[in-house]
Formats: C-alpha cells, structure tokens, sequence
C-alpha cells in the first residue's frame, strides 16, 4: 500500500493552468473591438472676393462671397458685416442651393471717409459662426453725377433699401470719348471689346 500523498502533479498542473489563463488575457473575456470614430459635424466655411474694398461715401459695391458646405451641411446662412461702422450695410442671405452669392455694401453720404480694422463677413446659420476677413476703405463722397470717362458703363438694376440706393453700373477697361446731341447736352460715346475682361476698380 502506497502511503505517499499525490506528489506535486496537481500543483503543477494547477500552476500551468494559471500561466495559460494569464498569457489567454483572463480567459473567456470577450474579444476587444475597435469602436468607429463619430462622423464629424456638418459645418461651412466662407470666404470673401475681394477681401478688400474702397468705397465712396454715397456708394456701393459688390463682393463675392464663396461657401464651402463640408460634411453634408445643407442649411441657409445669413450674412452681415461685423465692426462695420454705422451707416455701412452689408447683409444678404445664402440660400440652402447655394455656394456663391454676390453681396451688396452699401455706404450712406453721412458715413466720414477712413479705414477700418478689424472689420469682417460673418456667416451664421443655428448655432454655427464663421467669419472671413473684409477690409474697408471709406473714400470721400463723389461729385454729383459723377461719371468715369476711362471706363466703360452700362446702367444695372436700380436697388433700394432705407435711406440707400444703388444704381448698378457694369464697367469695361475701355475709354470713352465725350459727344454732344442736338440740346447741346454732354454725353459719352462708349466703345466695345467682346473680349475685354471686366474691371471692378
């Protein structure tokens, strides 16, 4: 009859048990996956052409505002001046179709002529704002019915708004030269390139 206990088998098989346990990561756990990252947040970007404008007091002028819609933003934004002084407008409306649009700024008579830092275009739709710089130069106000002989101009659409107005010219780099009709009236006789490009001094 064998009266020796069971020797250090168990224990070792124990200890061996164990190592695997540890070097398998606790056993039975399940396996670690990688969770995806969330989808970034629909947002937009603008940017405004020129970022630099000089305008008679009483005038007006136009910029291209340019809007990037990034991660499937769809929604309309509203636009406006910001640190403008009072009497400059600049405000419009980009519709949910839309990543251009032109922008009128309008400057009324009263407004004193200087240069303004720090003045900018924001674009806000809910709880998104951005904003892109826009420099401002306010000139002395133009004689009355003034009229550049060293461009070509094509009466616009006439656009009203308050106590402003704005009659829309389209100007070429061309000279003009001055005639008189019958009343002894001055007048400008434009000439035409078709393939002149379109200058907004």
């Amino acid at each position: 009859m064998n009266c020796q206990g069971p020797g250090p088998r168990p224990i070792a098989i124990l200890l061996l048990f164990l190592a695997l346990l540890t070097a398998c990561g606790g056993g039975g756990g399940a396996a670690k996956t990688d969770v995806p990252p969330a989808p970034a947040p629909a947002d937009f970007s603008l940017v405004a052409t020129p970022a630099t404008v000089q305008i008679p007091a009483g005038g007006s002028a136009y910029i291209t505002v340019t809007l990037s819609r990034l991660n499937g933003f769809s929604g309309v934004v509203a636009l406006s001046g910001a640190g403008l002084p009072v009497g400059v407008v600049a405000s419009g409306i980009m519709p949910a179709d839309s990543t251009t649009l032109q922008l009128p700024i309008a400057v009324d008579p009263g407004v004193a002529a200087a240069t303004f830092a720090g003045t900018s275009l924001q674009g806000q739709s809910g709880s998104l704002l951005h904003s892109t710089p826009l420099a401002l130069t306010v000139a002395a106000a133009l004689p009355s019915s003034h009229l550049r002989t060293d461009l070509v101009q094509a009466a616009g659409g006439r656009q009203a708004g308050g106590n402003l107005e704005n009659h829309a010219v389209a100007r070429e780099g061309l000279p003009a030269s001055t005639v008189k009709d019958a009343n002894d009236s001055t007048r400008l006789r434009h000439g035409f390139d078709p393939t002149g490009t379109p200058t907004h001094p």
